[in-house]
């Protein structure tokens, strides 16, 4: 944001300044939408930390990389994640309380719905 490629300005980011485009353009516009880094249907990211000397760590995002919370993981560990990043009682097709993911996702979409408000 803030950059000639930033998506929240324009026509196409809409009233509320989102940078999320749907997969192809409407009927009777040519062209295509800019390919965003953080794209909306994006369903995890994460990024390695990698440290010699120490403990390395991986910083862990459910959902979309623009609207999440990035949790670290340490490599080394003493126990495992909680429960909610390894249950296998939802997934994206099947709602659960029990799940991470979705906690990630209905903060994304609430943000999403007026992008620019709530991203301030």
């Amino acid at each position: 944001e803030g950059t000639p490629y930033d998506l929240t300005q324009g026509m196409a980011a809409g009233p509320f300044g989102s940078p999320n485009r749907g997969p192809v353009a409407p009927l009777g516009v040519s062209g295509t939408w800019e390919r965003a880094i953080s794209l909306h249907r994006t369903s995890f990211s994460h990024v390695a930390e990698a440290n010699p000397g120490g403990r390395s760590l991986t910083w862990m995002g459910l959902d979309s990389p623009h609207g999440t919370a990035y949790l670290p993981f340490f490599g080394a560990a003493g126990e495992g994640a909680p429960e909610e990043f390894h249950s296998h009682e939802g997934y994206q097709s099947k709602f659960s309380t029990k799940v991470a993911w979705w906690a990630f996702n209905m903060v994304n979409e609430y943000s999403d719905l007026n992008f620019q408000l709530i991203n301030k």
